[in-house]
């Protein structure tokens, strides 16, 4: 398996370079006094929509995702967490008007939230948690291309289910990169099962990446141009002091 996938601590914070991907796997089950930290980075409007869910399960893991996320852009734009405003395009993608060389994209799934930042390159990416007795096989031949339910379907009945969710996180995660998520029809371009390809859309070259992880969960990564390397980083984030002048 050939990826461009470097693991680095996270004991020194890493510069971010045109050349890299940073990724994050950050754990969204969290404490009550760690909840209630987090609420404290969330913008007003974050925190409205907090108080939106009726679930307190669903209401936790949106605050842990948007204030893990903002405690990680702190890092990188040298601003306080509170303070970084977080726009989003008319189909949804998140973006920074302050900063328009500075990307990013997250997606969660189960517990955990994946979360990436590149520079002048746009990115996206999706998490999938595995489930079991998915309807794969209704769903890939709905929304696919005929040539990957075809391939799908050629498989073993061991391996469908999990090469179907492959296949979906990197269609989802090159959706999203291109900024149309779901507004984009899945069947007007193709993936393959290969770790590493690249597609041609409006004239333009787009560069997806599989994420290995564990075996519950796939994961994939979409960026703008040639394949980029990606240090991946499995975060455990903490509000460090930090000198938002230097």
């Amino acid at each position: 398996m050939n990826l461009n996938l470097e693991n680095k601590s996270l004991k020194k914070f890493t510069p971010l370079t045109e050349e890299v991907i940073h990724l994050y796997l950050v754990p969204l089950d969290i404490t009550a006094a760690r909840e209630d930290e987090l609420c404290d980075v969330l913008s007003d409007e974050e925190k409205k929509r907090a108080e939106q869910f009726k679930f307190l399960h669903l209401k936790k893991r949106f605050i842990a995702a948007q204030g893990e996320l903002r405690l990680l852009l702190s890092r990188y734009l040298s601003q306080t967490p509170e303070s970084i405003i977080i726009e989003r395009t008319k189909y949804g993608k998140p973006y920074l008007q302050t900063n328009t060389a500075f990307k990013f994209n997250l997606s969660h799934a189960g517990d955990y939230m994946l979360c990436g930042f590149a520079l002048n390159s746009e990115i996206g990416m999706d998490l999938e948690l595995i489930r079991n007795n998915y309807s794969w096989k209704k769903i890939s031949q709905r929304f696919f291309h005929a040539t990957e339910a075809e391939y799908l379907q050629a498989l073993p009945r061991e391996q469908q289910q999990r090469d179907f969710f492959k296949l979906w996180v990197k269609k989802e995660a090159f959706i999203k990169a291109i900024g149309l998520g779901l507004f984009c029809a899945l069947d007007k371009f193709q993936v393959m099962p290969q770790t590493t390809q690249q597609i041609v859309w409006n004239n333009s070259i787009w560069s997806l990446q599989e994420v290995p992880l564990c075996a519950s969960y796939v994961a994939a990564v979409s960026n703008e141009g040639k394949t980029k390397r990606i240090i991946f980083l499995d975060r455990r984030v903490k509000r460090e002091p930090h000198n938002y002048n230097d």
